[in-house]
């Protein structure tokens, strides 16, 4: 995108570096995973070594899905790290589905459960965005090889309005050209550009584009195809005493983060930063520690670990439905 200037609220002056160099792949941690889905409502804005022997916990209420295509990406590796989780069982409630296939001009796919309005009057460039950051800082990152290659290689960034607050960091918004092409697209980075306009990856932009000029399109916020687990991604500074950490790889946009722990007998709320890091500036505390992760439909997933790890990559159990 011309004139596409990043920002970035980085809060670990380590994790703000254009990347890590990757490590080598180590057996992903799972903790004990609670998922509970609510109703539908808007949009408000490397790995670890260790048992694995969390089941998911799901608890789920009525609900209307269409179902669409999924996508794919990447190549990766991940991080090194500790940490233990143990298990619970499962439940589930009642659920209207229904089932219907993808256009033939849409790349990437997601079910079809929206989360904001339909954003018109702006344009797709390619940025590019891409995982290299070969011209433009990614204000979401940095990301893990892992990470990477979960996500994929359909890639978007947001003007300030929409992420500046980094609340739509690893989200998923769905563009419609004027052509009729689509094309479904992870949110990680975000930019100065005319409004509602966004920048894509090379993929992206491929899948979009029929070579029109102007290049026009409207956009809403979606539910991202299924790609696995949600990824807690700790800060390399983080400790017991500061704690910040990013959620990778959610299905659905994040409404808050929460942690019981040590230092916490009680629920407490995460402070978001614009890179789209979630921060206990009291820190976690000691010992073992449960995340919280609600979205905007009102889902809940819950996860517990023994023990915090500088710059670890935790694997939940789940993910939102």
């Amino acid at each position: 995108m011309a004139g596409f200037v990043v920002v970035c609220g980085c809060g670990d002056e380590s994790d703000s570096n254009v990347f890590d160099d990757p490590k080598t792949t180590g057996a992903s941690t799972s903790g004990s995973s609670s998922t509970s889905k609510g109703t539908t409502g808007g949009a408000s804005g490397g790995s670890t070594n260790g048992s694995n022997t969390g089941s998911m916990s799901t608890s789920q209420g009525n609900a209307s899905t269409s179902s669409g295509d999924d996508g794919s990406g990447g190549s990766g590796g991940g991080d090194g790290g500790n940490g233990a989780s143990s298990g619970q069982s499962s439940t589930r409630g009642s659920e209207s589905s229904s089932s219907g296939g993808s256009a033939s001009s849409t790349t990437g796919g997601s079910d079809d459960d929206t989360y904001s309005e339909v954003f018109t009057g702006g344009q797709f460039h390619l940025g590019p965005v891409d995982w290299e950051q070969s011209e433009w800082y990614n204000s979401c990152s940095p990301y893990p090889e892992l990470i990477q290659e979960i996500e994929g290689d359909l890639l978007a960034g947001l003007e300030l309005t929409h992420n500046g607050e980094g609340q739509l960091c690893d989200a998923c918004v769905k563009l419609t050209a004027d052509t009729g092409k689509t094309v479904v697209a992870r949110v990680i980075t975000t930019g100065v550009t005319t409004k509602n306009s966004i920048d894509l990856s090379p993929a992206a932009f491929e899948a979009l584009d029929s070579g029109e000029y102007p290049r026009s399109m409207s956009w809403q916020v979606v539910k991202c195809p299924d790609t696995g687990n949600i990824y807690y991604q700790f800060q390399t500074e983080a400790n017991v005493w500061w704690t910040s950490l990013w959620v990778r790889n959610p299905r659905i946009p994040i409404e808050k983060v929460e942690v019981q722990s040590s230092n916490h007998s009680g629920w407490f709320a995460l402070q978001r930063g614009s890179d789209g890091t979630y921060t206990d500036a009291s820190g976690f505390g000691e010992g073992q520690f449960t995340i919280r992760v609600t979205a905007v439909d009102g889902q809940t997933i819950e996860d517990t670990f023994q023990s915090l790890e500088p710059g670890a990559l935790l694997e939940s159990s789940g993910n939102f439905e």
